[in-house]
């Protein structure tokens, strides 16, 4: 039965069926594979069971009464006479044109055997044969000899002789005696030695089985025989009507009440009555709907997520209990031997902070006595002693039965009965990732960059294809679809699958472990330059994945939905700097600590620029004790680990072009790069593209990771799969020294940007002293640390040119490693989850986006944009700009402007035409008169609107043209 047809055979959502269609998952494969099954109660077998007719017999009655009335009919009857123009072989029955004719004479054993032609068989070999036959409960089968055969034949009076002289009988002259094979019509000549049907004749013996008596299927017809001493005709055997011999025993009343039910349906009288089903042929396996439920509630958190199996304990202990049996019948409970427990008795309403990071994700919670503590997600043994490294949970998703999985999540809400083995999540996903990255079709079927997918999803494409069928599955960009407040979400088969929201489950599940408790109440962050929109549907998608975390008889307590609430908490670098200043043993002041961030992540570099004060009076008479306000924001969108492997693999393309281009492999393009000279046929946005780039990357990891241990220039052996997904093995030359070097210079690029942006963050109040936060775990590397050593030739350089002669004293907190032996201290990692639970409501220090203020509550604008003066770019508007207020760009000439637009920090000094990170529109105004003007104004974070107008006061007269909305990504 299939999973569609299982649903449709129980109740949901009650929980207990849930774990019923689980044991059902799993028993399923297996009942189908035996077609005879005994009933048991307890140890005592009660009957025999077809699951093909779905008759029920009574155990041993059925063979025992069977082989009784079997032996009386045989020994009423002398002779039996059977045709078996039907054949065994193979495996099958099939049909042959001749057949062959036996007698059996049950009193004497003896078989009377016509044969067409001499075989190949001795007759020694017949008669051992023969010997090996348990037939009628006779074992002692053989050939009447000569002599006997010639009584019984009696041409002239037997009235089944026909032909010649010495007559035949039936008409046929070759028969089988003992001492060999014997020619009817040439009687005188010697005993042929040698035959072959007696092999025939074994094989259907041989098949013969008698507890299993319909399998004699092939003999058939009504022959008479004549006794060739009394005349009179003989009692012969027949099959008729399709009842063997007409023997009434093999037509047993059977039970008919399980007739037409599939095993679904059994289950619950299975279950009711205790019994238990065990394979005929293979008494090992045994069906049992009590234990095997049993089994799937005691699996209850391993078999989705891997959590630790529950203990038998767990199930009847008055002080503990499941909460998902909470409120189930008390019959079936008792049937079960479990014990619900109401879900409310573990709520917690303590702060959960959540770093949903690119490469990691990071979960914090507060503790009843104001501490914090961070959760193991991504652990196996929760029994192993405490590891840092087990606080980060890689945000990765692997999808292994697309098929399976959607079944369930899209019909069942709460705690979905999943299998690990459909989707599995976090560490397992990442290392089956990196030990298979070679084949295309895992790699196709993990999800790695979730976090940035949900930035880019509303114009980028992302196929899943799964591991056990190949099925493909586009995933839909994310929606803004929030749960109800206080009523349960209900099953829609018709949404998309939300990956996000099944990441945040897979989060959940850990976080609401039994061990834990339920939390309600979450808090993430975000990076600085990701959109309102973008937020709000990455919160959507928290939510409904977080709530289906929690057991459904807890979400049914309206009372205590209510307060269920998943919120923006602000920025990672301003929850880094809340948990890592006082980490540092620093301290607000009445001026404000000047901090800056510099935040290194897998995806994206973000700078944070703020103060960190004591309160006003005001403030304080509410509470407050310190105010982290927020001055500025920027960043450099493609530096990051993952962006740098990106930028690796895209080096190595080029510098094994020749071998590529050979093999017609195929590879993407670095958004941050330009397409080289040649590329067209190497690049594309396929995903045999990305597989192979994907391959590519993790190939250069290492040298990412550890550069010491390469040498300076390595070949690298590698399959990938070219334009016809055809496999090829190729040799790579990895020139190490260059990619250091392109690594160097790209770290190097972006930390000058960050002291570019540094200054102009503080340009209104320059501080007298930075502190210097490093974030991220790819801050730890050796060449971020290089670059920001303050007595560097090339710091001096950058501080110098930026800040010209007012330098502030920068005093740089490296990025610290997670301590084993605190393991909740702030780490470059766990620092923002840690610090986000210091910004939620009601907590002393308060955060002020004063960003935020200028940004109507959206995301600060992300870009430099402006015009072209002698081929350079002169930026107008800078990121974290006002929103709404119209600045001039430019002359329009001959109807068209040519806007200059770069995400890069590094356009605030200037960029000229050509850069890889310009991007240039020429924007066309129809109704534009010779001499007008372009003026633009910000509507977004990637957006701004554009107008033409003889001028300013043009312009605010309402005297312009017609506006023009501009999305700088490209996109819309």
């Amino acid at each position: 039965m299939d999973r569609a047809n299982i649903m449709n055979h129980i109740k949901t959502p009650v929980f207990l069926d849930k774990i019923i269609f689980t044991a059902l998952l799993a028993a399923e494969p297996v009942f189908n594979q035996h077609a005879d099954w005994l009933v048991y109660k307890d140890d005592q077998a009660l009957w025999h069971f077809e699951r093909k007719t779905g008759l029920r017999y009574p155990y041993q009655k059925r063979k025992q009464d069977a082989l009784s009335a079997w032996n009386e009919t045989i020994k009423n009857q002398q002779f039996w006479e059977l045709d078996t123009d039907f054949t065994y072989a193979s495996g099958k029955v099939s049909k042959e044109t001749n057949y062959t004719r036996l007698i059996l004479e049950t009193a004497t054993g003896r078989v009377w055997h016509w044969f067409e032609d001499w075989g190949a068989l001795h007759a020694v070999d017949a008669q051992r044969k023969l010997d090996e036959i348990d037939l009628f409960s006779f074992k002692h089968w053989s050939l009447p000899n000569k002599a006997e055969f010639l009584t019984f034949h009696k041409p002239a009076t037997n009235p089944v002789g026909t032909g010649s002289e010495y007559g035949r009988l039936y008409g046929h002259n070759r028969w089988l005696v003992a001492e060999g094979g014997i020619d009817l019509d040439n009687q005188d000549q010697p005993l042929i030695s040698l035959f072959s049907r007696i092999s025939t004749v074994a094989l259907v013996f041989g098949y013969h089985e008698l507890s299993k008596p319909n399998h004699l299927a092939f003999w058939s017809g009504i022959r008479k025989l004549i006794d060739p001493v009394s005349k009179q005709p003989m009692q012969v055997a027949n099959r008729a009507n399709g009842l063997l011999l007409d023997i009434p025993d093999f037509v047993i009343p059977s039970n008919q009440d399980w007739q037409d039910k599939r095993l679904a349906d059994l289950w619950e009288i299975l279950l009711r009555e205790d019994l238990t089903l065990v394979a005929e042929d293979r008494p090992e396996i045994r069906i049992s709907p009590k234990s095997d439920s049993m089994e799937a509630v005691l699996m209850l958190d391993y078999s989705p997520c891997r959590l630790p199996e529950l203990e038998a304990i767990q199930l009847t202990d008055p002080n503990k209990g499941l909460w998902e049996l909470h409120g189930e019948d008390a019959e079936r409970l008792t049937q079960l031997g479990c014990r619900g427990r109401d879900p409310a008795k573990d709520v917690r309403y303590e702060w959960v902070g959540i770093d949903f990071g690119t490469s990691s994700t990071v979960v914090a919670v507060s503790t009843p006595q104001g501490g914090k503590k961070l959760l193991r997600v991504g652990v196996r043994d929760h029994a192993a002693p405490v590891q840092a490294c087990q606080f980060e949970n890689p945000t990765v998703l692997e999808f292994l039965d697309l098929e399976a999985f959607l079944q369930i999540w899209s019909t069942q809400v709460y705690r979905p009965a999943l299998r690990w083995d459909w989707v599995c999540a976090a560490n397992e996903a990442l290392v089956h990732f990196r030990d298979h990255a070679r084949n295309p079709r895992m790699v196709n079927s993990v999800m790695l960059y979730l976090k940035r997918w949900a930035r880019e999803c509303e114009h980028t494409v992302a196929l899943i294809v799964d591991q056990v069928h190949g099925k493909e599955y586009e995933l839909t960009p994310l929606r803004d679809t929030n749960p109800v407040r206080g009523q349960p979400m209900q099953p829609d088969l018709t949404a998309p699958l939300d990956v996000v929201e099944l990441y945040a489950w897979y989060l959940g599940m850990v976080i609401n472990w039994r061990q834990h408790g339920l939390y309600l109440k979450y808090a993430l962050t975000f990076p600085v330059k990701y959109e309102s929109e973008v937020r709000q549907k990455i919160l959507a998608s928290f939510r409904r994945g977080l709530q289906r975390s929690l057991p459904e008889s807890l979400v049914r307590q309206s009372v205590i939905i209510n307060d269920f609430e998943v919120i923006d908490i602000g920025t990672e670098p301003m929850a880094y700097a809340a948990a890592m200043l006082p980490a540092l043993g620093l301290a607000p002041t009445q001026e404000g600590l000047s901090y800056a961030v510099f935040d290194f992540g897998g995806g994206t570099t973000d700078f944070d620029f703020g103060r960190w004060r004591l309160p006003l009076p005001a403030e304080a008479d509410e509470g407050i004790e310190s105010v982290l306000e927020r001055l500025a924001a920027g960043g450099d969108p493609y530096l990051g680990g993952e962006n740098l492997l990106a930028l690796m693999a895209y080096q190595v393309v080029q510098d094994n072009l020749s071998e590529v281009q050979k093999n017609k492999l195929v590879f993407v393009r670095p958004s941050s790069e330009s397409a080289f000279v040649g590329s067209e046929a190497v690049l594309d946005q396929s995903a045999l593209a990305q597989a192979n780039t994907a391959m590519l990357m993790h190939l250069l990891r290492a040298l990412l990771e550890s550069p010491e241990s390469f040498s300076s220039i390595t070949r690298a052996k590698v399959s990938m799969c070219n334009r016809a997904a055809e496999e090829v093995a190729l040799t790579l030359e990895i020139n190490v020294e260059g990619l250091e070097a392109l690594l160097q210079h790209r770290v190097a690029r972006g930390v000058e940007s960050f002291v570019s942006e540094m200054q102009a963050a503080f340009v209104e109040q320059p501080p007298a002293q930075v502190h210097i936060l490093l974030a991220g775990n790819a801050s730890r590397g050796q060449r971020v640390m290089a670059a920001f050593d303050v007595a560097s030739e090339a710091w001096q350089g950058w501080v110098t040119r930026y800040f010209g002669s007012s330098v502030p004293e920068f005093v740089v907190h490296f990025a610290p490693a997670a301590d084993e032996t605190e393991p909740f201290k702030p780490s470059c990692k766990t620092a923002v989850a840690l610090g986000a639970l210091d910004l939620v409501p009601g907590s002393t220090l308060v955060w002020r986006d004063l960003l935020h203020a200028r940004s109507e509550g959206n995301a600060p604008f992300n870009y430099f944009v402006g015009g072209l003066v002698q081929n350079v770019l002169q930026p107008v508007f800078v990121p974290g700009c006002a929103y709404g207020e119209w600045h001039e760009l430019g002359i329009v000439r001959e109807g068209v402007f040519v806007l200059a637009s770069s995400a890069s920090p590094r356009a605030r000094s200037g960029m000229k035409r050509g850069e890889d990170e310009l991007e240039l529109c020429s924007v066309r105004f129809a109704d534009a008169s010779k001499g007008f003007r372009c003026f633009a104004r910000v509507s977004g974070p990637v957006d701004i609107e554009l107008v033409t107008a003889a001028s300013r006061d043009a312009l605010e007269r309402g005297e312009h043209g017609l506006a023009q909305q501009m999305a700088l990504d490209g996109v819309r």
